[in-house]
């Protein structure tokens, strides 16, 4: 081993598989454990309290009951039914909802062929009060080209929907929380979903996922935490998926995923940690993801992972830190990746890490320093530039059995003790 080269990095980053629905069983296999590690179920993650996107405070928990009037009942499953065949605007009053797939009045939907508990095809706008889901369902999926509003509901027990062209579902504050058997809000086949200061908790899947072409959805605020056994966040299938000022802790496997060609993802200041079994951020087979101004720490394996010829990641700002057991940023097999201005520290492997023909990696600004292996490491034929880069020790090596592996010359890169670091070649076949 060449003095400077601490440690063997993985030869390979383990990369995600498919996703390719959104129920248990079926969906997210995402990355196997590391071997001999088993991190065991996510602990819950207490709510937390989400300051909305214009500043003004939420509430934490549901609104407080109005008390029926004379002669008034509480509202049932079938009032609810009859109120989205109507149309219009339905207030909750504060009051709980108890919701079943199964129950209530639906026509002309046969049993077998409903997927929530409430399906809307009028427009309409539901306010202040709790859905609580009995049994395995969505709460409410928007189809058939109409807009459902949700403001300050409370989702208990099943996740949200929006389906289909021309499908708008918006959720503005409140919650959607323990899904038994599902995502906690999915948008599929083209429809739009925006999500305004939202708590997502302990779903059974993912947190929130924009699957096949055309769908999007833009979530403004709030939180998803504790996906029990898939992603936080996750766009697929050609789906867009934008993320602002949104913390994404604790997902099972990756904290936000991009997968394959013409799905985007922007994340902007955002916080992504504790990834249990993945990684922190994923992106592969032709997807893209820009990235500003927001930290990732603290992952199990890689901080960003980007993997596949035609995967492209732009990282402005923010930091990669602390991934447990392999690099803070890792290109491989033909994708790339570029950095500028980002602080990658204290990770396991290398800072940053190219790996396989055609893959590219260009480091501008920023710090990398303090991890296990070189701080920039490039090989097999990969490719590694760096400019302006502070780094907190001379490591910086391009090493493997191919000689078309290559590493430009830091420019301006400074240890701590202010020496320009040298570029090496450190060959070890």
């Amino acid at each position: 081993m060449r003095r400077g080269d601490r440690g063997t990095p993985r030869r390979n980053v383990p990369q995600l598989s498919p996703l390719p629905s959104a129920r248990r069983g079926t969906a997210f296999p995402g990355v196997p454990a590391p071997p001999g590690t088993d991190p065991g179920p996510p602990a819950p993650s207490p709510p937390q309290q989400v300051a909305p996107h214009d500043g003004t405070a939420e509430p934490s928990g549901p609104p407080p009951e109005t008390p029926a009037g004379p002669g008034e009942a509480g509202l049932t499953q079938d009032a609810l039914v009859r109120a989205l065949a109507e149309g219009g605007r339905v207030d909750l009053g504060g009051r709980e909802v108890v919701l079943d797939r199964f129950g209530g009045t639906y026509q002309p939907i046969p049993p077998k062929e409903r997927t929530a508990a409430l399906m809307a095809r009028k427009d309409v706008e539901i306010v202040r009060g709790t859905l609580r889901c009995e049994g395995p369902t969505f709460a409410l999926v928007a189809k058939g080209g109409c807009t459902v509003v949700l403001r300050d509901v409370w989702v208990v027990g099943g996740g949200v929907g929006c389906s289909g062209r021309g499908s708008v579902l918006e959720v503005h504050g409140g919650s959607v929380a323990r899904c038994r058997e599902h995502s906690g809000a999915v948008c599929s086949e083209g429809g739009t979903m925006r999500l305004h200061g939202v708590e997502v908790r302990e779903p059974q899947v993912a947190g929130v996922l924009s699957t096949g072409e055309g769908s999007s959805v833009t979530m403004v605020g709030g939180s998803i935490t504790g996906a029990a056994t898939s992603h936080g966040a996750a766009c697929q299938g050609g789906a867009e998926l934008v993320l602002r000022g949104v913390a994404v802790a604790a997902s099972r496997r990756v904290g936000i995923a991009a997968t394959g060609s013409r799905s985007r993802c922007v994340v902007e200041e955002c916080s992504v940690s504790g990834s249990q079994r993945s990684h922190g951020i994923a992106c592969q087979n032709g997807a893209s993801l820009e990235m500003r101004d927001t930290a990732v720490a603290d992952c199990r394996v890689a901080g960003v992972l980007v993997n596949g010829r035609g995967s492209r990641v732009a990282v402005r700002g923010g930091s990669v830190a602390g991934s447990l057991e392999s690099h803070g940023v890792a290109c491989q097999d033909g994708a790339e990746v570029e950095l500028s201005g980002v602080c990658v520290e204290g990770c396991r492997g290398a800072g940053v890490f190219a790996h396989g023909q055609g893959s590219k990696v260009t480091v501008t600004g920023g710090t990398v320093r303090g991890c296990v292996c070189n701080d920039i490491l490039s090989r097999a034929g990969a490719e590694a530039h760096v400019s302006g880069v502070d780094i907190g020790s001379p490591r910086v090596s391009s090493q493997g059995p191919s000689r078309s592996s290559s590493l430009t010359k830091p420019n301006g890169c400074s240890g701590s003790n202010g020496r320009e670091a040298p570029s090496r070649v450190v060959s070890n076949g």
